[in-house]
This record gives structure tokens, sequence and C-alpha cells, in this order.
């Protein structure tokens, strides 16, 4: 299952932003990333309620220029997530709140 949000960036600026708050990150890393596709394909580590999860965030835009951010995650071996998808992307979306700061919001 995927979970979505729209964020008030271009498409390229909010992928740059993932990309580099992913890289700082002591919780994700990134497997591999497609700038043309504005893909990124990361893994979650180990927790408590986790083995970890291999994560696919993909950037689209909207129709006024804005960025929509669609996160799936899987966990490698539980069938059930016990909301793991959700955390994750709750966890990218703050995290790209902060690197968004440095970027200028689409005006409508």
């Amino acid at each position: 299952k995927s979970e979505v949000r729209v964020v008030e960036y271009a498409p390229d600026d909010t992928f740059f932003a993932l990309t580099a708050a992913i890289k700082k990150s002591s919780h994700f890393s990134i497997k591999s990333t497609d700038p043309a596709y504005r893909t990124i394909h990361a893994h979650a580590g180990f927790s408590f309620r986790s083995i970890g999860e291999n994560i696919k965030i993909v950037v689209s835009p909207t129709q006024n220029g804005m960025s929509q951010i669609s996160v799936s995650s899987v966990s490698k071996m539980a069938l059930i997530d016990w909301g793991k998808n959700k955390d994750n992307l709750d966890m990218i979306m703050r995290m790209l709140a902060e690197e968004l700061m440095r970027f200028q919001k689409v005006t409508g």
C-alpha cells in the first residue's frame, strides 16, 4: 500500500531534497535513484517492530507544478506492516521538510 502526500515545491527540487535527506539519515539508506523518473529505492533498518523494509519513493508533478510524493514500504519478512509504512512516510516527510527550507515554494 502506498501513502501519498503533496508538497508545495517543484518535483526536481523535491527529489533532490529527498535524496539529500535520506543520505543524511541513520535510519534509511539509498539502494538506487533514478533522477529521470524521480524514483528512489531505499532500505529502512532494523527496529523493534521490523527487520527492515524496502521502500520505493516516487515524486510526480501535480497539475499546478507542485510535487506528489508516493511512498510504499514492504517488510522483508513480515506479512503485516504493523503501521511501519505510515511511520516510514512520516519520518521521510519530517526529514524532507527540513531539506526543503532551502528551496523556493511553488506559487499558484
